[in-house]
């Protein structure tokens, strides 16, 4: 899909912890968990979670670059 956005509100929908906490997950889901250290080298840890469920689904990783717009 392709969405009109300014780049520094994308930047933000993915570097902002309650930004990218308020659209991550899919339908049905929700993001109540997010860690991000975003520097080089720093890491991220999202966990999701369906609507009614008790379970936690987490991404991981690690920032490689970090080049803000």
């Amino acid at each position: 899909r392709t969405f009109r956005a300014r780049r520094d509100a994308v930047w933000k929908a993915f570097v902002d912890p309650a930004a990218l906490g308020s659209w991550w997950a899919p339908r049905g889901w929700f993001t109540p968990h997010v860690e991000m250290d975003v520097r080089v080298g720093g890491r991220y840890r999202v966990g999701m979670r369906e609507e009614h469920g008790t379970g936690m689904m987490f991404v991981r990783g690690e920032y490689r670059v970090v080049e803000p717009p």
